[in-house]
């Protein structure tokens, strides 16, 4: 999970994000719930990378970060998935609204 992502930042940005970072073909889940009646999201996300290497280099390299694409004031909190793990548990939990990369 991601914390304190611009509210202005789409599923997409923080895709494009990941690739800037040299993640995005390491993702195979991504999901940023988002207010439908102001479009905004809720300064959160989640992600499912594809090993536990990938997990702890998306950690080391996202922890911190601050360089958004679009102006915001707080870094980005990088927490473990203690209860949603895996490509299969994360489209099950966020079935309604998940895509796959």
């Amino acid at each position: 999970m991601l914390r304190n992502l611009p509210r202005t930042m789409t599923r997409d940005m923080l895709f494009e994000l990941f690739c800037d970072q040299g993640l995005g073909d390491r993702l195979d889940f991504l999901y940023v719930p988002t207010n439908f009646e102001g479009d905004d999201n809720f300064g959160y996300g989640f992600v499912n990378l594809k090993t536990f290497q990938d997990a702890e280099n998306c950690r080391s390299q996202l922890q911190d970060f601050g360089d958004w694409p679009t102006p915001w004031d707080q870094t980005c909190k990088v927490l473990s998935g203690d209860t949603c793990q895996g490509l299969e548990a994360c489209a099950r939990t966020h079935a309604a609204t998940a895509e796959d990369v």
